[in-house]
C-alpha cells in the first residue's frame, strides 16, 4: 500500500541518492544508475526502479554508501510494487534487516526501521495481519537511532501514537493522546504540530466521542495551518457542525463562514449559508472566483439573503 508517508520516504530516498551522487566519491556508472533509479522512485515507478537498484548494488563496492543506497532502494521497491504480495514483503524485510544489522550507523538505517514498522502496522494484502506491538518497537528504534528532535523522530512519535489509537480501546487512545500532548508541549511550532493536533481531534471525536475536546484540537490545528492546504473545506464543515451541536455558537458561525468565504467550491457553501441563516448570523455571498476589478469595490460583498447566491 503506497501511503502519503511512504511517498515521503520515497522522496527522501531520492534526495539522499542525489546527495550521494553530488559527492562525486563513486564511479560515474554507479552514480548514473542510482540517479536513474531515484528518478523512477520519485515518479513512483517502483517496478522500473527495482532492477536499476539491483544493478547498482552489483556495480558498487560492497558496504559503500552507494551500495547501501542500492540495498535500501531495492527493499523500498519490493515493499511498494503493486500488487503487494507476502513474498515481496518478506524479501523487502530481509533486505531492510540485513542493512540494519550490518550497518547500524548508516543514514538509511532509521528509514529502514520506519519501513519495518509500517509493514508490521499495515494490512497490505488479503490475509495480512497487523502486529502493532512489533510496529511500536520498530518506530521506537527508529526514533532513538534518528536522534531527538530529528524529523524522522517526530514522525515516529506520531506513528507510535497511531498504533495505540488503532486498538479503539479508550485507555490506549488516552495513552496516545498523552504522548501527543507531551510532544506538542515540547515542539509547539514544529511542522508536524498541526497534524498532531488534527490527529488528536480525530481521536477525541472517535473513538473517544468527546466532541468538545475534538473541536479544541481542530482549532489548534487550524491556527497553525491545516495539513491539507487547499482542501480545508471538510474540516471547516466538521468543526462548524460539532461546535453547533455542542452549543459553541460563535465557533459554529466562524467556521460556517469560513466554509463559504475560504472554500466556496467545497460543496458545503450553500448548506453553510442555510446554517448561518438558522443561527441568525450574517450570511456571506458565495464567491467561487476572486475578482480584482475596480467595480468590485462598489459591489456589495455580503447579504443576509441566502438566495443572493443564486442570482447572477
Amino acid at each position: 500500500m503506497c501511503t502519503p508517508m511512504l511517498r515521503k520516504l520515497a522522496g527522501g530516498l531520492c534526495l539522499l541518492v542525489i546527495s550521494t551522487v553530488a559527492s562525486g566519491s563513486a564511479p560515474r556508472d554507479v552514480a548514473e544508475v542510482l540517479k536513474e533509479a531515484a528518478t523512477e522512485v520519485s515518479y513512483l515507478g517502483f517496478d522500473k526502479a527495482y532492477p536499476l537498484y539491483a544493478e547498482a548494488q552489483q556495480l558498487a563496492q560492497e558496504g559503500s554508501e552507494q551500495w547501501q543506497a542500492a540495498v535500501f532502494g531495492q527493499a523500498l521497491c519490493l515493499q511498494q510494487i503493486a500488487p503487494v504480495t507476502a513474498d515481496r514483503l518478506q524479501a523487502a524485510s530481509s533486505l531492510y534487516t540485513s542493512l540494519i544489522e550490518r550497518y547500524p550507523d548508516s543514514k538509511y538505517t532509521p528509514q529502514a526501521m520506519m519501513a519495518m514498522g509500517r509493514m508490521a502496522e499495515l494490512v497490505d494484502y488479503l490475509g495480512d495481519q497487523p502486529d502493532r506491538e512489533a510496529a511500536r518497537q520498530w518506530y521506537a528504534k527508529a526514533r532513538e537511532k534518528a536522534g531527538e528532535g530529528s524529523d524522522l523522530s517526530h514522525e515516529a512519535t506520531l506513528r507510535i501514537a497511531a498504533t495505540y489509537v488503532q486498538s479503539y480501546e479508550p485507555d490506549q487512545c488516552r495513552h496516545a493522546l498523552e504522548m501527543l500532548e507531551q510532544w506538542l508541549a515540547k515542539y509547539p511550532n514544529n511542522p508536524l504540530a498541526s497534524a498532531m493536533w488534527q490527529y488528536s481531534g480525530d481521536t477525541w471525536f472517535f473513538p473517544l466521542k468527546d466532541e468538545k475536546k475534538a473541536v479544541a484540537c481542530y482549532l489548534k490545528a487550524d491556527e497553525l495551518g491545516l495539513l491539507e492546504q487547499g482542501r480545508e473545506g471538510p474540516i471547516y464543515w466538521k468543526i462548524a457542525n460539532l461546535a453547533q451541536r455542542n452549543g459553541m455558537r460563535d465557533i459554529a458561525i466562524q467556521y460556517f463562514t469560513k466554509v463559504i468565504v475560504k472554500t466556496p467550491t467545497s460543496g458545503k457553501a450553500y448548506e453553510s449559508q442555510l446554517a448561518l441563516q438558522r443561527l441568525g448570523a450574517p450570511v456571506p455571498r458565495i464567491e467561487p472566483f476572486e475578482r480584482r476589478s475596480r467595480s468590485e469595490a462598489t459591489r456589495p460583498t455580503a447579504s443576509d439573503d441566502v438566495n443572493a447566491a443564486e442570482r447572477p
